[in-house]
């Protein structure tokens, strides 16, 4: 009989909801338990979800006997802190995107993973999603030949009075919250570039409300990208090859479909999602952990590290003037 795995969730924002309603599609999965700052907050989210224990503290949840692994979906600021404080207490874990601030804090978190022989990885749903699954065969397939060239857009109006967005001390701004994903797959495609090209928009508060990146490769290869959370945008991403070129629709980090146009004919490919899609990347912790294994293949340490030290180039463009 195969073992049940028992989730943990941190932080009881709108993301954690959508996670603990996906958790559904799960066989070998429950959550088990909430962990919030308050105790109010702990105790709607497992009334809403029908959640067994609600603790009023993230130390309290990570301390949990029966947690086999636990969802970290605090600020970003909070990121290297929880995932420490649950690796440590012996819980597997799998931590939202962004992973870390930054290359140095995302390393330390990865070091102690290995250290406590525990399985970590980057909440990357997009990676799983069937749409990019999709993508992937089609690339893989080489059937629009070399690929030289992405595009992609990432933009929404953010709501003011949500603090994270616009706060730098909780991470904030328009690259680390949805540049994230576009650097992911500028890095899958084309790997670390040569040159960097960055201009950004500033906020009042000091971070980058939009921000536009040109990755330049020494082959020949770009890679443009443009965020923004003051500005609605189309969401697409556009990956151009020599014999072809594929377009993920809207919104493309958790697409329905995508575009595929060669030089023979044109075909939409409609790939639908389940649920809000949040579940795919957690039935990818639940087959890694009955596997006893501790990495996975399709986000592993070294490109969460790579992109992370990407974002970090960005950022110091950014900051230079660039």
């Amino acid at each position: 009989m195969t073992r049940v795995i028992n989730w943990g969730i941190m932080g009881t924002g709108a993301i954690s909801n959508l996670f603990a309603t996906d958790m559904h599609y799960l066989k070998n999965s429950t959550i088990r338990a909430i962990g919030s700052r308050s105790t109010d907050g702990a105790r709607r989210f497992s009334r809403k979800h029908n959640i067994e224990r609600a603790y009023n503290s993230y130390s309290a949840l990570a301390d949990d006997p029966d947690i086999d692994v636990i969802y970290v979906a605090t600020p970003h600021s909070e990121h290297r802190a929880n995932v420490i404080r649950c690796l440590n207490a012996g819980k597997h874990v799998l931590c939202e995107k962004p992973f870390a601030l930054n290359f140095e804090q995302a390393e330390e978190m990865v070091n102690v993973a290995h250290e406590k022989r525990l399985f970590l990885m980057e909440a990357m749903w997009t990676m799983f999603i069937p749409a990019f699954l999709k993508l992937k065969e089609i690339l893989g397939a080489n059937t629009i030949g070399d690929v030289r060239k992405m595009e992609a857009t990432c933009g929404f109006v953010a709501d003011t009075d949500r603090a994270r967005y616009f706060d730098p001390m909780l991470g904030g701004g328009a690259l680390l919250d949805i540049g994230i994903y576009p650097v992911t797959i500028a890095m899958m495609l084309f790997g670390a570039p040569q040159d960097i090209e960055v201009h950004a928009s500033m906020h009042g508060s000091g971070v980058d409300d939009s921000i536009s990146v040109i990755l330049k490769y020494a082959y020949g290869a770009v890679a443009n990208f443009y965020c923004s959370i003051v500005e609605n945008q189309p969401n697409e991403l556009l990956i151009e090859g020599s014999h072809g070129s594929i377009t993920l629709q809207s919104p493309w980090w958790h697409s329905w479909g995508l575009e595929l146009r060669t030089e023979r004919h044109n075909e939409v490919l409609r790939v639908p999602i389940e649920g809000h899609g949040l579940q795919y990347e957690a039935k990818e912790v639940e087959r890694l952990l009955l596997a006893g294994r501790l990495e996975s293949d399709a986000v592993p340490h070294k490109d969460t590290l790579d992109n992370m030290r990407l974002l970090d180039r960005i950022r110091e463009e950014m900051e230079n003037g660039s």
